[in-house]
């Protein structure tokens, strides 16, 4: 499990799968074929006295195990998981070009 500083190899992936144009893209159909995930991990806690919410994108087998790298790598003070869901193409920076 780790944290994703950029954009992965699974933007690539889904652009060339043509679903960077999909309306609805279906990340639970999309990632269950795949041992690891992508996670968007939405971790909330305190930084310099103020409530803040940050997402963080993790990569991990499970939906328990991308909270447990995502507050592991938290800077925030007393940070707990607020939401864990698997990311689509929007998340990952795809976008749709046209020629």
């Amino acid at each position: 499990m780790h944290t994703i500083p950029h954009r992965p190899s699974s933007v690539y992936a889904l652009a060339n799968a043509g679903l960077c144009a999909a309306e609805h893209f279906d990340a639970a159909a999309y990632w269950s074929k795949r041992e690891a995930k992508i996670w968007v991990v939405a971790v909330k806690g305190r930084r310099d006295a103020r409530q803040i919410t940050e997402p963080m994108y993790v990569r991990a087998r499970t939906r328990e195990g991308a909270g447990r790298c995502a507050l592991g790598n938290s800077l925030l003070t007393a940070a707990r998981v607020h939401s864990v869901r698997l990311a689509t193409p929007h998340d990952l920076g795809c976008v749709r070009v046209t020629a």
